[in-house]
C-alpha cells in the first residue's frame, strides 16, 4: 500500500489538484481528456483579452486531468474559489472606483497579477488574498498591478508549471 501524498494546510486550488493527481496516479485512478476548450492544441487564441496565448483551461499541455475530489478535497476546492472570485470582484470594483471606468489596466493588471502570484508564488497569494479580505484594497491593487506589468517588462509571462 503506498502513502497518500500530504495536502498543504494553505493549499491553492493547485496544490490541491496536484495532491490529488499524485495521489491518484499512484492508485492507477488518473484520467485525462483533450482540452475542450483548445481542441487539445494546448493554444487559445481568442481575438480579445489574451494573454501569450496559452490555454488556461489545461495550462497550454493540450489535456486535462478528471478530477473526482474527495468531500473535504471539494469544501476546501469551495472555498478557495469562493474567496478568488470574492478578490476578483473587490478588485474590479475597486478599480472602477478609482479610474472611473469599467475594464480599466489597473483592473486587468491587478486581476492578472493575482492569478500569476496564485501560480507563481502561492503563499505569497494567500497573503495577498487575505490583504483584500481585510480591506487594503488600494495597495494590494496597486501592488498586484505591479507585479504583473514586473513580471511583462521581464517577458517572464509564460504559464509556471
Amino acid at each position: 500500500m503506498t502513502a497518500a501524498v500530504e495536502t498543504p494546510a494553505c493549499a491553492t486550488m493547485r496544490d490541491l489538484e496536484e495532491a490529488y493527481l499524485e495521489n491518484a496516479a499512484r492508485a492507477g485512478r488518473t484520467r485525462q481528456r483533450d482540452c475542450r476548450r483548445c481542441e487539445g492544441t494546448g493554444e487559445w487564441n481568442h481575438r480579445s483579452r489574451t494573454r501569450s496565448g496559452i490555454c488556461f483551461a489545461c495550462r497550454g499541455r493540450g489535456v486535462c486531468d478528471l478530477v473526482d475530489w474527495a468531500p473535504a478535497e471539494n469544501d476546501a476546492a469551495t472555498d478557495y474559489n469562493r474567496r478568488i472570485s470574492a478578490a476578483l470582484d473587490a478588485i474590479r470594483t475597486h478599480a472602477h472606483t478609482i479610474t472611473g471606468r469599467r475594464n480599466s489596466d489597473l483592473q486587468d493588471n491587478a486581476q492578472w497579477g493575482l492569478r500569476q502570484l496564485e501560480a507563481r508564488e502561492p503563499h505569497r497569494a494567500m497573503r495577498a488574498l487575505a490583504s483584500l479580505e481585510s480591506g487594503r484594497l488600494d495597495d494590494t491593487l496597486h501592488a498586484l498591478a505591479a507585479y504583473y506589468e514586473d513580471l511583462a517588462a521581464r517577458g517572464a509571462l509564460a504559464l509556471a508549471d
